[in-house]
């Protein structure tokens, strides 16, 4: 039963990576999320100029085409994409983009010497830094081991 149990998760993993790597990895157009399924969406609202994050607000600035602005504050969008540009999580008043989704959600932030990379099990759980102790801590013992022996994550680890 277990055998068969890895088999299927292994293979639904698969199939949601070849599923969603393409649309959420993929820059494209601006937009802004209100909850984490929206990033499946593939349409474009030809009436958003530009999307931003306002650091001293708090709030997803969107100009629109025709000029004006609007802004949203950062309690309730989930993240917003700018043009040509990865999706970016907003959590906790902090703005996290969204570099690779298997097995887990891989999150970096930029800072001005370098790079902090995050991670969360979901798109709509907690972000954790992304340490080998917070994945023994917040994966379980499988899903541990396929991101520790994953060559693309394994240089990211703290």
């Amino acid at each position: 039963m277990t055998i068969k149990r890895t088999f299927f998760q292994i293979i639904f993993s698969t199939f949601i990576v070849f599923c969603t790597q393409g649309q959420i990895l993929k820059p494209g157009c601006p937009k802004f999320y209100r909850h984490s399924y929206e990033l499946y969406s593939d349409s474009c609202n030809s009436l958003i100029k530009r999307v931003g994050y306002n650091t001293f607000k708090n709030e997803v600035s969107i100009i629109l085409n025709n000029g004006s602005k609007t802004f949203i504050s950062s309690d309730s969008v989930w993240g917003f994409r700018r043009r040509n540009e990865l999706p970016v999580r907003v959590y906790n008043q902090y703005n996290y983009e969204l570099d690779y989704i298997f097995p887990i959600f891989i999150y970096s932030k930029h800072y001005y010497k370098g790079t902090n990379y995050y991670f969360s099990k979901t798109l709509d759980s907690p972000i954790f830094s992304f340490s080998e102790k917070n994945l023994r801590k917040q994966l379980d013992f499988m899903d541990n081991q396929k991101i520790i022996s994953e060559k693309k994550l394994k240089r990211l680890i703290r």
